[in-house]
């Protein structure tokens, strides 16, 4: 009764250690694409005065309109591929009496255009850091078995010695290999 209370113990934590691996190498791991694709081609359409329907016609609909700045408008794109880290760019548009004043953001804009572009240092965005990965179950029982002793490193090695000493060749086997 005992060995199968052990076995069955055993079996569970093996089974609730493979819970616990996150990230398994070989998962393929989908692309993700979000916000508003915006091209260089459809922020040289833009010019200045233009009202907020054209811009949203040629650029399609913000995907924030800030609540307290009705006059500005976000394009956020984000994109994550696979295993890799999160992109994101972020434009900008203002408008003043409802005509598109100055864009800002990510992207360069052509200065044929005539519209001003405000410089701002970067986007702000928070990133969360990647989550700690946890040792799991049958990591935390072996860390507290600690199996790791330097001692038997030295038995090991000792070990090693004898065994090399058992195994040796005769000498005259010896001479004849060199």
């Amino acid at each position: 009764m005992f060995k199968l209370l052990i076995f069955i113990v055993g079996c569970a934590s093996i089974v609730l250690s493979g819970c616990s691996i996150e990230r398994l190498p070989g998962v393929y791991r989908i692309d993700v694409q979000q916000g508003n694709v915006i091209t260089q081609e459809m922020l040289e359409k833009l010019s200045p005065g233009m009202s907020k329907q054209q811009v949203s016609f040629v650029l399609g609909n913000p995907l924030l309109i800030d609540s307290f700045h009705p006059d500005r408008w976000y394009y956020i794109y984000s994109f994550k591929p696979g295993n890799e880290r999160r992109k994101q760019r972020t434009i900008t548009m203002w408008f003043e009496e409802g005509k598109l004043s100055y864009v800002g953001g990510d992207v360069e804009i052509g200065p044929q255009r005539g519209l001003q572009q405000e410089r701002r240092e970067g986007p702000v965005s928070i990133s969360v850091p990647p989550r700690q990965e946890d040792e799991g179950l049958l990591g935390s029982l072996m860390d507290m078995l600690d199996f790791s002793d330097s001692s038997e490193d030295e038995d090991t090695k000792e070990n090693l010695q004898k065994r090399n000493k058992d195994t040796a060749l005769p000498p005259a086997l010896e001479s004849e290999i060199n």
